[in-house]
């Protein structure tokens, strides 16, 4: 049987990676990703809301050290859907491995918005979607 709600998790998954992907980086080679989470559950977006409407700001972005604390806020997502948020660096132009140890997920609010803090680290071990790990040092 064809799950609906996977379907459309990976639907919105490519269309806010294609959207914030160059919107997300950061000082220092570092990275936010935004995107739905694994098994998240969704619905079609409705009256007007649209995943093509997301933006995602970060702040501080620039003269960011190692165990800088940046404060990540999205609109226009789609309310009540789990997004995963996490640290990460291009690894090869169509991949990006992340900081498994500080991704955290967070529920977008009823109005699709979304706030919170992370720690950002200039050396990482990131994992990418194809279970590969890669040494991530942007010092």
């Amino acid at each position: 049987m064809h799950n609906t709600n996977n379907t459309n998790t990976n639907k919105n998954k490519n269309k806010l990676i294609a959207k914030l992907g160059a919107t997300a980086a950061l000082a220092l080679g570092l990275g936010l990703a935004l995107q739905p989470a694994a098994g998240a559950t969704t619905t079609p977006a409705t009256s007007g809301a649209s995943i093509t409407a997301a933006a995602i700001s970060v702040a501080p972005a620039t003269g960011l050290t190692d165990n800088t604390t940046v404060t990540i806020t999205a609109t226009g997502l789609q309310p009540g859907s789990v997004y995963h948020l996490g640290q990460c660096a291009a690894v090869r132009p169509d991949a990006f491995a992340c900081n498994a140890a500080t991704n955290v997920d967070v529920t977008a609010s009823a109005t699709g918005t979304l706030s919170k803090t992370l720690t950002v680290r200039t050396a990482f071990t990131g994992s990418a979607a194809d279970g590969t790990t890669w040494p991530i040092n942007t010092a």
